[in-house]
C-alpha cells in the first residue's frame, strides 16, 4: 500500500485544479491546513471544513484548511493518488471539494469579485468529478466518467448544518454533469477527461447568474 502525506496531497489536487482552469496559485492550501481548536470549532459536526476570518482591520483575509484528524490518517493509510476506488472516493472527494472552496475564495478576492455559499458548493460538486476523472485517468486510461457521476451524485449523501444549500447545490452540480455525459459518449477514452475540462473551465470563468445560464443552454 503507498503512503502519502497529506499536505503532498493537497498540494496535488491544487495543482490539478489551477492546470485544469488556469489559474496561478497565489496562496498554496496545502501551506494553510490547520488543526487549530478555533478550526475545529468552525467545523462543528463536518469532516472539514474552510476557515475564513478578516483580520481587525478588514484588510486582509485569512484563510485556513481543517480535516478531521481520523481523515487525514485514512487518506494517509489509502492513498487515493495510487488507488482511487470505492473505498476512498469519499474521503477524495471531500478533500477535492475544500481545496476547490479554498481556491475559488482566492481567486475572486484577487478579481475583486465576490462568491456566495451556493455557488462555492455548486463548484466544490462539479470538482469532484473533474478531480476523480483525472485521477481515474492517469490510473487506468479511463476517466470512467459514467460510473463516477452515478456514483457521487446518485450513491452519496451528507449531512450539514446548512443542508438545504447543499442539496440545491448537489441538484444543480448533477444536473451540469449529466448534461455533460452525452457529449463525452462519442469522445475516445483519453481524450473525455480533456473535453470535461474544458467544458469546466468554461464555466469556472463565469459569474453565479451566468453559470446557471450555461447550465439551462446545454
Amino acid at each position: 500500500m503507498n503512503r502519502v502525506a497529506f499536505p503532498d496531497m493537497i498540494q496535488h489536487i491544487e495543482d490539478e485544479l489551477a492546470t485544469a482552469y488556469g489559474f496561478s496559485i497565489a496562496v498554496s492550501a496545502a501551506d494553510c491546513l490547520t488543526q487549530s481548536a478555533e478550526a475545529a470549532a468552525v467545523a462543528a459536526d463536518n469532516r472539514a471544513a474552510l476557515i475564513l476570518r478578516t483580520s481587525p482591520a478588514q484588510e486582509e483575509l485569512e484563510l485556513g484548511l481543517y480535516f478531521r484528524p481520523e481523515l487525514i490518517a485514512a487518506f494517509e493509510q489509502d492513498n487515493p493518488l495510487a488507488r482511487l476506488d470505492s473505498r476512498n472516493l469519499d474521503a477524495f472527494c471531500v478533500a477535492v471539494e475544500e481545496v476547490s472552496h479554498f481556491h475559488l475564495v482566492v481567486n475572486r478576492v484577487q478579481a475583486s469579485q465576490g462568491v456566495s455559499l451556493l455557488e462555492l458548493e455548486w463548484q466544490g460538486e462539479v470538482d469532484k468529478l473533474l478531480m476523480a476523472g483525472r485521477i481515474l485517468e492517469k490510473q487506468t486510461g479511463d476517466p470512467h466518467l459514467p460510473q463516477l457521476t452515478r456514483m457521487i451524485f446518485d450513491h452519496s449523501y451528507c449531512y450539514t448544518a446548512q443542508q438545504d444549500l447543499y442539496e440545491e447545490a448537489h441538484r444543480l452540480a448533477a444536473r451540469y454533469c449529466y448534461k455533460l455525459l452525452p457529449q463525452l459518449q462519442d469522445v475516445p477514452s483519453r481524450k473525455r477527461a480533456e473535453k470535461l475540462r474544458a467544458a469546466c473551465r468554461h464555466t469556472y470563468e463565469l459569474l453565479w447568474a451566468e453559470k446557471l445560464r450555461a447550465i439551462d443552454s446545454l
